[in-house]
Parts: structure tokens; sequence; C-alpha cells
């Protein structure tokens, strides 16, 4: 996650998105739908200097994703190991340089997200398309 010094990125799909990338430990300033493994370790780490979460916003389709008008998904962080697109699913809180817990990509799907401090501010979302 970043949001700083970020653009959004309007993915044909699923419209605006901002401050979510795919990552090997790097910054990518590009934003953009994150991609998953089914099954497979998530973790997510803030690459920038204000808190952020990555928190489930509900089910998005192949064609495109309804994004909430406002930020309607949880910042209390969900134990080690939960399944990303649980109801209520976040990393929680996420300060500077911080990494999440490790979680679960879980079942095939397209899952929006958002961050609680930053979606209705700022529109820092993205869909994780989970293959």
């Amino acid at each position: 996650m970043n949001l700083s010094g970020e653009s959004a990125t309007v993915d044909p799909a699923y419209g605006s998105v901002l401050g979510y990338f795919n990552s090997t430990g790097t910054i990518d300033t590009t934003s953009g739908v994150v991609a998953l493994i089914t099954a497979m370790p998530a973790v997510f780490r803030n690459f920038d200097g204000i808190p952020h979460t990555a928190s489930f916003l509900g089910n998005a389709s192949g064609n495109g994703a309804s994004f909430p008008l406002h930020f309607n998904g949880s910042g209390a962080a969900s134990p080690a190991n939960t399944v990303i697109s649980t109801t209520n699913f976040s990393s929680g809180t996420l300060n500077a340089g911080s990494s999440s817990l490790q979680y679960n990509s879980g079942p095939p799907g397209f899952y929006m997200f958002g961050c609680a401090f930053h979606y209705d501010s700022n529109g820092m979302r993205t869909v994780v398309i989970v293959q």
C-alpha cells in the first residue's frame, strides 16, 4: 500500500483504483488491480508514512465493481490466517513500514478492498482477483 505520490489508475473493468499494488518488497508507484493465487499466504505492507488498512468491502464481478459510496468495511485487524474475503476482514491499522499478519487469499473470486482512513477522502481502493 502506498498513497504518497501515487495517482489513481483507471482500470478498464473496475474504474479508479488507488494505493494498492502487487509487490515482492519494492514500492510500485502505479496503483493497480491486485492478482493473487488461490489459497496462498497474503501479507499487506505499508510503504508510505501514513497509516492504512486493507479492508474487505464486498464481492465484485469479473466485469466490474460497484464500489460502495462510502467506506463500509472494518478497521479492526482480523486474526492470522483469516481468508481475506471474509465479511469484516481487515489487515487492521498498518503504520509506516509495517506489515500485517499473514492471511489467506482464499477461494477464486473478485473482491473489493479499501482503506478505512483514505477511502472516503482519497478514493483509496482496489479489486483483488484471486485465481
